[in-house]
């Protein structure tokens, strides 16, 4: 079963993750593998409830599994090997506005469909943005957070 690996500051049970106050600087944490295209099945994602929500978030999926830094040009600059959708609806790397936000309480869904090779957004079941995927056919599952309590309790699918 796929799961997130827990990092320094970052508890990881079956399907819930906890940023704590204790992150030193802002990281992303990564699954233990990549999702992939199956037989019949070109699109794969996770949906997160975040119950908690205390500090910036981004989520979205990473191609390299050893990125560590939050997922936004500002803490990654120059690195274009992931799409992240942050709290306040933009778009990363490219920066660019999605037509929604979320905070704590929503529910988030980013998928990836492997055949239109795009990543998608969805705020409490609203589709709010897309982005290129130019990565290939894995893409690993990822949320970044800058430090401060956040709870994402994940779904993949």
């Amino acid at each position: 079963m796929l799961s997130f690996v827990a990092r320094s500051g970052v508890t990881v049970t079956a399907s819930r993750l906890t940023f704590t106050k204790s992150i030193a600087k802002p990281l992303t944490v990564i699954t233990d593998a990549p999702l992939t295209p199956t037989t019949g099945v070109r699109t794969r994602g996770f949906e997160v409830a975040m119950p908690t929500k205390q500090a910036r978030t981004a989520i979205g999926f990473s191609a390299d599994p050893e990125l560590a830094t939050y997922m936004t040009p500002t803490y990654s600059p120059g690195l274009s090997s992931y799409i992240s959708m942050g709290g306040a609806g933009f778009i990363y790397p490219a920066g660019a506005s999605s037509s929604g936000r979320y905070g704590e309480g929503d529910t988030l869904r980013c998928e990836v469909d492997f055949s239109a090779r795009t990543v998608s957004f969805s705020v409490n079941g609203q589709r709010v943005g897309s982005a290129p995927w130019r990565h290939g056919e894995a893409a690993w599952p990822a949320i970044s957070s800058e430090g401060g309590t956040v709870v994402a309790d994940v779904d993949f699918f």
